[in-house]
């Protein structure tokens, strides 16, 4: 299964969607209000993809880092064999590139990695692929501050 494609993305929910429209708040943490996409890539890199060792409670972990995700998603797996905090979300459908379509109803927030000796907490949505450990969007980039 090696050099597989996924996109990730979540189902368009137009019924309730039109319903909702005008008493929803639109966050940045609600995957069903936003353009959530995730490109997994396994053995094949492009220019919006770079695959880094982590460290996740002093543990080695491979993280997907894409420019092109909006969300960040860990393998269900690995959360469990961490025994990491879970928290139920609002349940929402992401479509896979293959044609599955995944549910997503879990997250764990505040995950600490460790990049390259740089500490990052974020929230990550829990999802069922055998293909990543992790992947990063963009957002944590910012927590970084002033890169020289």
């Amino acid at each position: 299964m090696r050099g597989r494609l996924l996109l990730i993305e979540p189902i368009d929910d137009s019924k309730h969607e039109e319903e909702d429209h005008e008493h929803e708040e639109v966050t940045e943490e609600d995957p069903q209000s936003t353009d959530c996409m995730v490109h997994a890539l396994v053995g094949y890199m492009n220019l919006h993809t770079m695959e880094v060792a982590g460290l996740l409670k002093q543990q080695p972990i491979a993280v997907l880092i894409n420019t092109e995700s909006t969300n960040n998603f860990m393998n269900s797996k690995v959360v469990a064999r961490m025994a990491l905090h879970i928290e139920d979300y609002n349940k929402f459908d992401i479509k896979v590139a293959d044609g599955r379509i995944l549910k997503c109803d879990q997250k764990c927030p505040s995950v600490k990695l460790m990049l390259q000796d740089q500490e990052i907490i974020a929230d990550f949505f829990l999802l069922s692929l055998d293909d990543y450990r992790a992947v990063l969007d963009i957002e944590w980039l910012t927590t970084l501050g002033d890169v020289s």
